[in-house]
């Protein structure tokens, strides 16, 4: 029995081109059922066993491309839906009905995705509207995040120009590609717009998930810093060495950048230091 997810408003063969299944109301249906691969046949494999061994090895990295090319293609589906979804939600304030003050607020709590990459979800689904006909995967987020600027800012039509351009040109295509390209043919933001209101909100959100990435990253660090106390008592450094010696050196280690951290940390705490 296939699971179906509605995607309105996306050419259903975006959907195909995701290795998806779609019906010709543009939904995509996946597969709940493990499909068994056919039993292997020694007997083809080869007679030697190096031709065996490679016989096999190309097998499994045959399922592992395989595997990973599924996996961007459920993610693709994810957020073409998810992000589709939270527009509308955003648009028309659909937050509020369950007492949310702010789209941010209910993102963050409601499904634990940051602001930005809310964004990012939706902006999956404005340039894969926008670009489809030209390509057969979502583009990675960088190269995304340009081309809906240029789609919000100029058109749809100047999206599709840029990465056709870009595609065409010598060298690998990156979002600094695409976004020095970008400029060349003026499709930047416009002056005497300035950033618009989605810009400015999605920059806000970059700015504030980087401020809680800091935190995190500290508070986790603060966390190693609580175990390590915890573990590294006299008596189990002492086992340690005595189990193995060549440990010395790297107790010396620890011991200074211990201290390190101390003089970092010291004038953020109160007391003093002993």
């Amino acid at each position: 029995m296939a699971k179906t997810f509605a995607v309105k408003g996306v050419d259903p063969a975006v959907a195909d081109q995701l290795r998806g299944r779609t019906s010709k109301a543009g939904t995509v249906a996946v597969r709940d059922a493990v499909r068994v691969p056919r039993q292997l046949d020694p007997a083809t494999l080869g007679a030697e066993p190096a031709q065996r061994l490679s016989s096999l090895e190309a097998l499994i990295e045959g399922a592992r491309q395989g595997a990973a090319e599924t996996i961007r293609a459920a993610k693709a589906r994810h957020d073409m839906q998810v992000g589709q979804a939270l527009e509308l939600i955003r648009d028309q304030k659909l937050y509020e009905a369950t007492g949310f003050g702010s789209f941010r607020e209910y993102v963050e709590q409601r499904w634990g995705y940051s602001l930005s990459r809310a964004y990012q979800m939706m902006d999956t689904i404005l340039v894969m509207s926008a670009v489809s006909t030209i390509v057969e995967t979502v583009p990675p987020e960088g190269q995304q995040r340009v081309l809906a600027t240029v789609i919000r800012q100029h058109s749809p039509e100047a999206a599709c120009m840029l990465l056709e351009s870009a595609r065409t040109a010598p060298g690998k295509l990156t979002a600094k590609k695409l976004t020095e390209l970008r400029d060349k043919l003026n499709l930047g933001p416009k002056r005497d717009q300035g950033v618009d209101l989605v810009e400015a909100e999605i920059l806000e959100a970059e700015l504030v998930d980087e401020a809680h990435s800091t935190v995190q990253q500290v508070t986790e660090a603060l966390e190693t810093l609580r175990r390590a106390q915890r573990t590294l008592t006299p008596a189990a450094v002492a086992e340690a060495l005595r189990q193995d010696p060549g440990l010395r050196e790297a107790v010396q280690a620890g011991y200074d950048d211990a201290g390190q951290i101390r003089r970092r940390l010291r004038g953020h705490v109160g007391g003093t230091d002993a």
